[in-house]
């Protein structure tokens, strides 16, 4: 099944992404926005079909019914929520205090709520992390749980790669280093994974972290879309974020580090 899933999750997103690429060079015609969205899909359209196939029709719902339960533990949805928006903030401070500038905040309280569902549902948590937790799952089979974290990342950037090479408004890979973002996704994989496992393999945790994330880029300046500007905040981040991830695998250890029963309605293929 993991062949099959990263086919899909791959081959679904990257068409849609390869579409882009044409509309931009104006090669072709359709709503770029829309297809770059509908790409980011890509992974909740593997995992339903792979569950489909292991499972069978009824196995569907309660798949992605897994996000419906929201007992993680206390200290695990206030990590998923605040931890990386925090480290963040503190990145961009950092700058700030080297560079004499003041701490700017991009958006207000007022627009926070919008901004978190507006990422939530389209900005890359929904269309991600069911299929992302579904991978989880798959590789926790085979390996221990600090090595399939490992391999996660590492897949997880380099499906964001052809959006290295667009140019759209908002979208901001093409000003990153790729380098540097394989780094940062390995980092923000570990945290994601703390709390997933510690949390008893809770999918919304993981749509929680990786919401925070994006939410952390969009209340600061982490990344500035210039070409050639420089990369600190970002370097800033990626450290804090590897840090934190190194002190919550040692001080407070996922629930189980080897591969655990299967969470209900969820069968291994």
């Amino acid at each position: 099944m993991i062949r099959l899933y990263l086919a899909v999750s791959f081959g679904f997103a990257w068409l849609c992404w390869c579409l882009c690429w044409l509309i931009g060079r104006k090669l072709i015609s359709a709503p770029l926005t829309v297809l770059l969205i509908v790409g980011s899909f890509g992974p909740f359209v593997a995992a339903g079909l792979c569950t489909l196939f292991t499972g069978g029709w009824r196995a569907v719902p309660r798949f992605y019914g897994r996000a419906l339960q929201v007992r993680m533990g206390w200290g695990v949805l206030l990590a998923s929520l605040l931890l990386i928006p925090a480290l963040g903030i503190l990145a961009a401070w950092i700058y700030a205090r080297q560079h004499g500038q003041p701490l700017l905040f991009q958006i207000t309280w007022a627009e926070l709520p919008v901004a978190f569902l507006w990422l939530f549902i389209l900005g890359g948590p929904v269309a991600e992390e069911f299929g992302w937790s579904y991978l989880s799952d798959q590789l926790d089979g085979g390996l221990p749980v600090p090595v399939a974290t490992l391999l996660l990342g590492i897949v997880w950037a380099f499906w964001h790669l052809p959006l290295f090479f667009l140019s759209v408004p908002g979208l901001t890979q093409r000003y990153i280093p790729f380098g540097l973002f394989l780094l940062m996704s390995v980092a923000a994989r570990f945290l994601f994974s703390w709390a997933y496992h510690r949390g008893g393999r809770n999918v919304l945790s993981n749509l929680l972290f990786h919401n925070s994330f994006n939410l952390a880029l969009s209340i600061v300046t982490i990344v500035q879309p210039i070409p050639g500007a420089d990369h600190l905040r970002l370097w800033y981040l990626t450290l804090a974020m590897s840090a934190a991830a190194a002190a919550t695998w040692t001080l407070w250890p996922p629930a189980s580090t080897a591969p655990g029963p299967a969470p209900r309605g969820w069968r291994s293929g």
